[in-house]
């Protein structure tokens, strides 16, 4: 739980607006500190997602913040790297967690229609808050899974995303 002091220094942050990208306060994952997540809020933010990213740290991901409770789905377009995503509820409950193989990129002669065509879709039946991305295999070493509950990370995102705006 955060403690007041971590909630009012998150909120009297004095970032400027537009300073991107913007990372969580230190998240504990399955006992495991992740100091590197980033948030995706914007619309933007949230269509490019880790698109085009050869790296990703161990304690390292990206948070998508909706907001409010949405169907949504992902998808590896352009995506170097495996991913896990944990769908997440508005109390940081785990609903499902699922794990992206990287996909074939767009081959020469291939629209960019027929390449999204052909790209698996990841979603949950459920609607999601957040839904967060770490490097493939990582949830299952953490003990994530649904019914695990994360609420410092709904409500670090949260704060986050009031700054941010």
């Amino acid at each position: 739980m955060l403690s007041f002091a971590v909630m009012t220094a998150v909120l009297h942050a004095q970032e400027p607006a537009k300073a991107r990208p913007h990372f969580l306060p230190e998240v504990n994952l399955g006992g495991m500190p992740y100091c590197q997540i980033e948030l995706a809020v914007t619309p933007e933010e949230l269509r490019r997602g880790l698109m085009d990213r050869a790296y990703l740290a161990e304690d390292g991901g990206m948070l998508f913040f909706y907001g409010t409770p949405k169907f949504t789905a992902f998808w590896m377009k352009n995506t170097l790297l495996p991913l896990d995503v944990i769908f997440l509820d508005a109390q940081g409950v785990v609903l499902q967690v699922t794990t992206m193989p990287v996909e074939p990129p767009r081959r020469t002669a291939e629209t960019e229609e027929a390449y999204e065509r052909r790209l698996k879709s990841y979603s949950c039946p459920r609607p999601v808050t957040s839904a967060l991305e770490i490097k493939a295999g990582r949830a299952m070493e953490l003990g994530l899974e649904p019914g695990t509950q994360i609420p410092e990370l709904a409500l670090r995102a949260l704060l986050q995303n009031i700054i941010a705006n």
